[in-house]
């Protein structure tokens, strides 16, 4: 019975994600299992790019997103994979005429936890969690448990830096008489908060302006 309690609530929160969060993509290059060799430079050794995405932009330039898990150095040789400490790190790259450099990046917009991630994960498992448009990427996050939800974190480009511009997050909770209750957190900037630059982002300093915009929702 508990199985499928939470079963069903996994699907309601994935049901109520999908409604009432809309995120922006443009049309990006149609999926495939292998990352570009533009792109590999700036893959951190030992790193699997766990989600790719790319755009034309205006003339002879590309924008490019990549989501990549690495393994952290010093740890035990022995270790349990499962156990096992990882990094997650959200890279933008600008390919314009054929010069390709790295415009943004944060360590702290992907959830190396959850994800449905084991520690055999393939490369591009993630692609249908990065919404990519020419100035602006999207970062989905799913949880392990309903209760745990889901997040996301969007970046805008402005000036030439990337700086966050919304985060969202759904979940559920047990209500006082036993129930689960269905929640929403929703920020974007200029209005709630002020300009935190992509590098600078951390899911910690935004916690209380995010529980500020918590709503039940059905």
């Amino acid at each position: 019975m508990i199985a499928v309690r939470k079963a069903t609530v996994a699907l309601a929160v994935i049901a109520v994600y999908a409604t009432q969060v809309s995120v922006r993509a443009e049309t990006a290059t149609p999926p495939s299992r292998t990352v570009p060799d533009e792109a590999v430079p700036f893959v951190p050794q030992g790193g699997v790019v766990i989600a790719y995405a790319e755009v034309e932009a205006e003339g002879d330039a590309k924008t490019m997103a990549m989501a990549v898990r690495t393994l952290r150095p010093n740890q035990p040789a022995d270790i349990d994979p499962w156990d096992a400490d990882y990094t997650c790190d959200l890279i933008i790259l600008r390919n314009e005429g054929g010069t390709v450099r790295v415009t943004g990046r944060s360590s702290r917009a992907i959830a190396c936890r959850g994800n449905l991630l084991s520690p055999d994960v393939g490369t591009r498992v993630l692609d249908d969690s990065l919404d990519l448009r020419e100035d602006e990427v999207t970062f989905r996050n799913l949880g392990d448990t309903a209760f745990e939800g889901m997040s996301s974190y969007s970046f805008r480009c402005a000036a030439g830096a990337w700086h966050l511009s919304a985060a969202t997050a759904v979940f559920s909770s047990h209500g006082p008489r036993g129930g689960v209750t269905h929640r929403k957190q929703a920020i974007s900037y200029p209005k709630d908060f002020g300009l935190i630059r992509m590098e600078d982002f951390d899911p910690d300093a935004i916690e209380h302006v995010m529980s500020k915009s918590e709503r039940v929702i059905d």
